[in-house]
């Protein structure tokens, strides 16, 4: 005799069945959103599309060939063999009615132990000097350096301009430096389309003023990808130095500490480049007035998590009037190392807008991170999958009495910076003040968009918030994408018609599709 299942028990089955079903859908499809661990974001997909290179020179005043002899007088039928006939050959040249000399050199690979370029090859205001490659073929300049030769970096360089103005050097390849590839000391300094790679040393180091870096790639350094000073602090007069448009990858490789680029001095810009794959962080600014903007910065800060992608002496008083606006930042640091990554961590008086990060690591990630800084502005950024968004500490007071001794010895009360920076030169080194350096005021963290497991904007340490502006930041769960556009699809502008948006309904759209390179 068959035993009979009661209608209740079939029931109570398909109850708990779907139960399950509905369990496992929510884990496989919920899941990702509220775990940073399982979910990574994509990256935006409207950002700037790189072009192609620009045609090589199409006629020269002096040529070099592989296949050329010094004796020659430098035609294209009678090419010199090396760069220093061409440039006795350049010095002899009256520059008085010409509006430039140029040295076109052909492909093919040129062994050397060095190039220098001194004020004796400089141009003219009205004529530039360019050493440029030519015709077809990679024009490669090598410095030999083996594998094991580039794992220490001495002090030598590739190429040296030191003293040299008015001059540039284009479409011209520089591999295994057993020092630097390039250092430029002076001004009206143009590199422009260059490729310096498998470098003992660092990349480019620039000292002076109206230096241009553009549109070159920089690849496997062994310390940083490139260096940059200028300007005069005391005046705040600025450098005008340019980086802009590069590729800047693998650096750091003897020295994993090593940021992709250091921004010091006055008054550089640092745009529209793209730094990947870096062990360390990606930018490291100091000084003043310096501009970080457009740049596409992903998988940075690999090995070192007391880094951040966008790194500062965050101690510091003295650095006044940097801003960091318009980037993108995505993969920041990695699972497989333990650490807390950071995005951006800001020193006292840096502007920090319009930036988009996403995809920040670590069990206590954090997209910007304030140590009881004074005087920053954070407005208008977005940040998906970060962590927590914003994380403001008190001041670390271990760096105390370095600080105090560096901002003495600055000219922040100066006619100069009082005019410039006047909050800086309200700030008091008597620790007896209530505007004593230490403590934290006049930051504003507003109209900034989270989308995150946290459900407010950050963590404000107690005095920090007593004396900051904190207002009209949007939050959301990793699980309300309408709050942009396209969200699947790395389309992150703002859906204005969103229900979600909020009382943020006239946030700033981010400039996406002039951000990275061109």
């Amino acid at each position: 005799m068959k035993k009979q299942v009661s209608k209740t028990t079939v029931l109570c089955a398909i109850a708990s069945l779907l139960v399950v079903v509905l369990t496992l859908t929510a884990w496989f499809v919920f899941l990702p959103y509220y775990n940073s661990k399982h979910f990574v974001a994509a990256a935006p997909s409207n950002l700037n599309t790189v072009s192609a290179l620009e045609p090589k020179a199409a006629y020269g005043d002096f040529y070099i060939s592989p296949d050329g002899d010094d004796s020659n007088n430098g035609t294209y039928e009678h090419p010199f063999r090396t760069v220093a006939a061409a440039q006795k050959a350049v010095r002899k040249m009256d520059k008085q009615y010409l509006s430039h000399i140029v040295v076109s050199i052909l492909g093919g690979t040129y062994q050397t132990d060095g190039l220098k370029f001194t004020k004796k090859d400089s141009g003219t205001d009205s004529c530039s000097v360019i050493y440029c490659a030519y015709g077809n073929g990679e024009v490669i300049f090598d410095g030999g350096a083996s594998y094991d030769e580039r794992r220490q970096s001495d002090s030598s360089s590739l190429v040296e301009v030191d003293g040299a103005s008015y001059f540039s050097i284009s479409g011209i390849s520089f591999i295994n430096a057993k020092g630097s590839g390039i250092t430029l000391k002076g001004s009206n300094i143009n590199i422009d389309g260059c490729r310096i790679q498998d470098i003992a040393g660092c990349g480019i180091v620039c000292d002076g003023n109206k230096i241009s870096v553009s549109s070159c790639i920089i690849n496997y350094t062994g310390a940083s990808g490139i260096t940059v000073n200028g300007g005069e602090m005391k005046t705040l007069s600025p450098s005008n130095n340019s980086i802009d448009n590069n590729l800047i990858s693998y650096t750091s490789q003897n020295n994993p500490q090593a940021p992709s680029a250091m921004l010091s001095g006055v008054g550089t810009v640092f745009s529209n480049n793209e730094i990947v794959n870096s062990p360390a962080c990606a930018v490291y600014y100091t000084g003043n007035g310096n501009v970080i903007e457009y740049n596409y910065i992903h998988n940075t800060v690999l090995t070192d998590s007391s880094q951040a992608a966008i790194d500062s002496p965050y101690f510091r008083w003295d650095c006044y009037g940097n801003f960091v606006r318009y980037n993108c930042l995505n993969l920041i640091g990695t699972k497989i190392v333990g650490g807390d990554f950071c995005g951006i961590r800001a020193c006292s008086g840096t502007e920090i807008v319009q930036n988009i990060l996403l995809n920040i690591f670590g069990q206590n990630a954090t997209g910007i991170q304030l140590n009881g800084c004074r005087d920053v502005t954070v407005k208008n950024n977005i940040f998906v999958n970060t962590g927590l968004a914003v994380n403001a500490d008190e001041y670390d007071r271990a760096y105390e009495q370095e600080a105090l001794e560096l901002l003495e010895n600055s000219p922040y009360q100066s006619k100069e910076w009082k005019k410039m920076f006047p909050t800086c030169a309200e700030i008091s080194t008597d620790s007896q003040q209530d505007g004593y350096a230490v403590h934290p005021c006049g930051n504003t963290v507003t109209d900034n968009i989270a989308m995150q497991s946290a459900n407010s904007i950050g963590h404000f340490a107690g005095e920090f918030k007593k004396g900051a502006d904190i207002k009209t930041n949007a939050v959301f769960s990793l699980g309300h994408r309408h709050v942009f556009t396209d969200f699947k699809n790395g389309i992150y502008t703002i859906d204005a018609n969103s229900e979600d948006f909020g009382s943020n309904s006239e946030f700033e759209d981010i400039p996406f599709e002039s951000i990275g390179r061109y």
